[in-house]
């Protein structure tokens, strides 16, 4: 699943700590409590028309209810707790004419995030985020004709990342969501010579941690979506004429990656609970509408319940987990091939309620997992090249729809030993 994007914009608190001029003078210790609240609606309206650009034409809207960013050298100790009820919405509409080099749209609406970094000091990070309101990105991106596009569009209710290096890193993630979480990602592209791009990412609650150079990493959270709601990202892709066209969506209920270099990586142990409960409805739609491409047409939907990854490369990694997903999670994937191509259609389609993986490359690897499913999975891909009375071609096609209840992977490389 692509990552999320993290626009820092809205009501936002950022922290930053400089180095000290001496080299031989210590770096103080950074310790911050930060508690936001947000009632009102965050609504954000972006519009732009360009008949022609002889270089590129760039958007970025975003609607966030809280937000807080903190870097630091040295020791921190980050406290955050965040509240967002009210409605996040995010509208955008890109339309161009002749454009020379590029053409690209970037929407976020995001209830709830927080980024924390450090290097060179342990950090500490106890992060609460609660979401009651909907949640929703429409971006819509209309281009004549231009080399690339690329049209990016991301909903979410929670969002949390701890970053660190050159020290220990303990963080504990405790994020719920109640609210409908919306992502539409639109892309009518008629001539393009380069690639067309256009992707939508919806998610209840996302964690992501990544360190290097640690002697040690624990990493716990626990991640609740409520009953009877609705987690959606859908892409729409209408492309006449290009090389390469890339349309795909994916949502998910919960979802907790972590990722080390030269340290380990240690989820659910020391105290730490990883816990994630799903009993929101989610749904990833993907449609594309080709005419000519002469590469490929890659068109993918992913749908998950509860989410865990967690990879190492130079250390051990260690999984202690517990999934329940009670919603259910739904894909589909259609690609209408109407024109004469040599490309290749490409379709995927998956549909997961509870996933985890972890993996260890030149290092250890143990894991323990509770998988619990009681939603309904559904995978659908369909390819269509044909065109009535008018012949159409496909180069190649290769197609695949997945539908799994409970999955989990566990890998090592270049390691002798794991368990």
């Amino acid at each position: 699943m692509r990552k999320l994007a993290t626009t820092l914009l809205g009501a936002t608190a950022i922290l930053a700590v400089s180095p000290q001029a001496l080299a031989d003078k210590p770096v103080s210790p950074t310790s911050v409590t930060i508690d936001q609240v947000n009632l009102g609606d965050v609504w954000s309206n972006i519009e732009v028309k360009v008949d022609h650009s002889d270089d590129r034409v760039n958007s970025v809207g975003a609607s966030v209810g809280n937000s807080v960013t903190g870097l630091a050298e040295g020791p921190v100790s980050a406290k955050i707790d965040q509240q967002s009820t009210g409605a996040v919405e995010t509208e955008s509409y890109v339309w161009t004419g002749d454009v020379y080099y590029e053409v690209t749209s970037d929407s976020s609406a995001i209830a709830n995030t927080s980024v924390i970094s450090g290097q060179g000091g342990d950090v500490y990070a106890d992060v609460t985020q609660s979401a009651n309101g909907p949640v929703q990105a429409v971006n819509q991106l209309d281009a004549e004709l231009t080399w690339s596009t690329s049209n990016q569009t991301t909903a979410a209710s929670n969002v949390s990342e701890v970053n660190a290096a050159d020290g220990t890193i303990t963080t504990f993630q405790e994020q719920h969501a109640d609210g409908t979480v919306f992502a539409y990602a639109n892309s009518i592209v008629h001539d393009v010579d380069g690639f067309a791009n256009n992707f939508a990412t919806a998610a209840g609650n996302s964690a992501t941690n990544r360190n290097q150079n640690s002697d040690s990493a624990y990493n716990g959270a626990i991640q609740t979506t409520a009953d009877h709601t609705a987690i959606t990202a859908v892409a729409d892709a209408d492309i006449g004429l290009t090389e390469e066209i890339n349309n795909g969506a994916s949502a998910a209920g919960n979802q907790l990656t972590a990722e080390s270099s030269n340290a380990v990586v240690d989820i659910g142990s020391e105290g730490s609970e990883t816990f994630q409960y799903n009993g929101t409805y989610v749904e990833a739609d993907a449609f594309t509408e080709a005419g000519t491409f002469h590469v490929v047409a890659n068109t993918f939907a992913n749908g998950v319940g509860n989410s865990v990854s967690a990879h190492s490369f130079g250390g051990n990694t260690h999984v202690d987990n517990i999934q329940n997903n009670g919603g259910d999670v739904n894909s589909t994937v259609t690609l209408n091939a109407t024109g004469f191509s040599g490309g290749a259609g490409v379709t995927t389609s998956s549909a997961i309620g509870n996933s985890i993986s972890a993996s260890a490359t030149y290092g250890g690897l143990s894991g323990q997992t509770e998988q619990f499913n009681s939603g309904n999975t559904t995978a659908r891909t369909t390819v269509n090249a044909r065109n009535g009375a008018t012949s159409s071609h496909l180069g190649s096609s290769v197609s695949s729809a997945t539908a799994i209840g409970n999955a989990a992977t566990f890998s090592t490389r270049a390691n002798a030993g794991g368990s």
